[in-house]
């Protein structure tokens, strides 16, 4: 395959994806889950859906003491 080829390919991928308006589970306010999000969760294997927006996310991650970063001790 030839690098236009695969170029071509990824695009087309990406066009199977649509932004998703969701809504949060935890502060019940509507976010956008776009289409490369969507892509992304698809190629590292998830299979469900967002159930938090990004500040609530985060907000989760600060209650957990998992601020961010693999590894951290």
């Amino acid at each position: 395959m030839s690098g236009k080829e695969g170029r071509r390919q990824g695009v087309s991928e990406n066009r199977e994806f649509q932004d998703k308006v969701l809504t949060c589970a935890d502060c019940g306010q509507e976010f956008t889950w776009g289409a490369a999000e969507q892509a992304f969760f698809k190629e590292k294997g998830f299979t469900n859906e967002p159930k938090r927006c990004k500040d609530c996310r985060d907000a989760k991650k600060v209650q957990r003491g998992d601020a961010g970063g693999k590894g951290s001790r």
